[in-house]
């Protein structure tokens, strides 16, 4: 089996919230922290600086720096925050940027203007098509002066280039770091490698390496470049032994097992078994038991193997009480009650409930009555063991 992470993608919302504002105002308040990376966008092409001898203790400094050294502080909304009862005409707006190309780019980006008055909605959404820009690494914005004369400055930060890209691990190698943003001339981006590293992690545990860990650490250089090392180690490969059930009665074990996807000897997908759990609870709605319950999988490893252990509540079996129509109907009650299949004192089946729900819909749609919603209301008789229902239909 292939075990090589395929390439991790990045996607970008240019309407998401604006990240990593670090806003000071010299007049009253001051707010701290840094950037996250932004979206990739088509900008003008740099030349890629001429390569440097990489000194030999180079990849030690890297691989050994804490991951912290890369990374900074993110402050969600540092804008709002930082803005909060300031007020004023701005007299001046100022944009600084790491080089020409992008000053020039960012100026056009910023719309605040001399003689507005300043308002956070108004430096956020500078902010937000600044880091549209792509390959940043922060956006500061500064503010001071007296209310009647406000100067604004935006401090536009390049991502770091990376000088140097080493890896180690059982998991690592050149194809996966690049693949995470991590390679010589590129700049390093926090939201490709956050990306990266879980697109890594998340491949390596669908193959069974359900302890898989992945980081990148290194060294910020005096120059403004980095050098880099991605690491991943895979750790052991945990397949799944066995999935034993326990609690149920009226439904045979042979037969829940035989509903769910996650089997012995392969790896074992939390998504599959979370799927199977749902499906395992939804078995039991099909049969009357509504109040019965699947309680969320124990997983523990013996002897290099995986052990899932899953306790189900039966509860009661519920026959069908009364069932009825209300709401905002658009024909007679008869109509619908023809497309009714449920009967009274008939076993609950959440299934075939389901089925009559569609059929009413049709017969929505086909009296041209499209926008309405038919939500179930259910009663539980727990001494009789009925469960009454109600389908009410909502005009939208």
């Amino acid at each position: 089996m292939d075990e090589r992470a395929p390439q991790a993608e990045s996607s970008h919302d240019p309407g998401a919230a604006v990240k990593g504002v670090l806003v000071v105002l010299a007049v009253t308040l001051a707010g701290c922290g840094g950037g996250a990376p932004a979206p990739r966008t088509t900008a003008p092409v740099e030349p890629v600086p001429a390569p440097s001898a990489v000194p030999r203790d180079s990849k030690q400094a890297a691989c050994s720096a804490a991951p912290e050294a890369l990374h900074r502080v993110v402050v969600a909304d540092a804008v709002a925050s930082a803005l909060e009862g300031t007020r004023g005409t701005v007299k001046e707006v100022r944009v600084e940027a790491d080089g020409p190309q992008l000053s020039e780019r960012a100026r056009a980006a910023v719309m605040l203007k001399a003689g507005s008055a300043l308002s956070d909605e108004a430096v956020r959404a500078d902010v937000g098509r600044l880091w549209e820009l792509g390959e940043l690494e922060d956006v500061i914005v500064e503010s001071s002066g007296s209310p009647e004369a406000l100067v604004v400055t935006y401090r536009v930060k390049r991502a770091p280039r990376v000088r140097a890209a080493f890896w180690e691990g059982d998991g690592a190698s050149e194809a996966i770091a690049k693949q995470m943003g991590v390679a010589k001339g590129l700049r390093l981006q926090e939201e490709t490698l956050t990306e990266g590293i879980a697109h890594v992690e998340q491949h390596l545990r669908e193959l069974g390496h359900r302890h898989a860990k992945a980081y990148v650490s290194g060294v910020r250089r005096e120059d403004g470049s980095v050098d880099a090392c991605v690491h991943v180690n895979r750790g052991p490969r945990l397949l799944l032994g066995e999935v034993s059930l326990s609690g149920n009665v009226a439904i045979s074990t042979d037969e829940l097992l035989t509903l769910m996807t996650v089997k012995p000897g392969e790896p074992l997908s939390d998504d599959f078994l979370e799927r199977d759990v749902l499906v395992l609870q939804g078995t039991y709605y099909d049969r009357g038991y509504v109040t019965a319950t699947v309680q969320p999988p124990e997983i523990s490893e013996q002897n290099g193997a995986l052990q899932v252990r899953i306790v189900i509540k039966e509860g009661p079996q519920f026959k069908v009480g009364k069932i009825g129509v209300a709401g905002d109907l658009v024909t007679t009650k008869a109509a619908y009650a023809k497309r009714i299949t449920v009967r009274p004192g008939e076993v609950f089946n959440r299934r075939k409930l389901l089925e009559d729900i569609t059929r009413l819909q049709e017969l929505h749609a086909a009296q041209k009555a499209t926008h309405v919603q038919i939500a179930t209301e259910t009663t539980l008789d727990v001494a009789k063991r009925r469960i009454n229902l109600v389908l009410r239909v909502i005009a939208q």
